[in-house]
């Protein structure tokens, strides 16, 4: 709708206004949890290139995030409610033999 796609654009401008919603999220929704995972490179390395997946070093978001836990996470969600999802690292490789 319309009105979804308005908060969409409002929310890539500012993060930081989705973040009461996916907090309430993390509590409400016994099924999915929401994990942030640390990334030195920032949101490009997590996003494109696919790095900073190690989740010994992730934390869980919502009531369960360590009092200690500190500094940015990064996660992916939908871009509507519910926001939470599985984040899954698939890497392929491919041998294929050729020749000239």
């Amino acid at each position: 709708s319309v009105f979804q796609e308005a908060f969409f654009w409002k929310d890539i401008g500012c993060s930081h206004s989705r973040a009461v919603r996916l907090y309430i999220e993390s509590i409400k929704n016994k099924d999915c949890k929401m994990v942030g995972f640390p990334c030195v490179g920032g949101y490009n390395t997590f996003l494109l290139k696919g790095e900073c997946f190690d989740t010994s070093k992730a934390f869980p978001l919502g009531l369960n995030t360590p009092r200690n836990a500190n500094g940015e996470l990064y996660l992916t969600t939908r871009i509507v409610a519910p926001f939470c999802g599985i984040q899954l690292k698939v890497n392929i490789s491919v041998d294929i033999p050729y020749s000239f």
